[in-house]
């Protein structure tokens, strides 16, 4: 065989239905941007007390003030979602999470 692309070819007409012996490649999502990843995590504060059924719990588990979830909720619950959620985090100058303690 004289070329690389020949013994591929020949590798691979065993089998049928196979073009190439060669994995798939999957194309990556667009990263998120800083502000979209803090939305995330805040719309996923307001599921997690949903999903939990408390909110003192939800908050302790996600890094986060039960003060933080209230005002969240609020803009959620007037906005709808992440047009609220991105008020938010320009109001609050993108807060970080609070740090857990001891």
């Amino acid at each position: 065989m004289d070329t690389l692309a020949e013994a591929e070819a020949e590798a691979g007409r065993g089998v049928v239905g196979f073009r190439n012996a060669r994995p798939l490649r999957f194309e990556r999502a667009p990263t998120m941007t800083k502000e979209q990843k803090i939305i995330r995590a805040k719309v996923g504060l307001l599921e997690l007390a949903r999903q939990l059924g408390n909110v003192s719990q939800a908050c302790k588990m996600m890094g986060y003030s039960r003060d933080s979830f209230y005002r969240f909720k609020e803009l959620y619950d007037a906005g709808g979602g992440i047009g609220a959620a991105r008020a938010d985090a320009a109001q609050t100058d993108l807060e970080e999470p609070h740090a857990a303690r001891g």
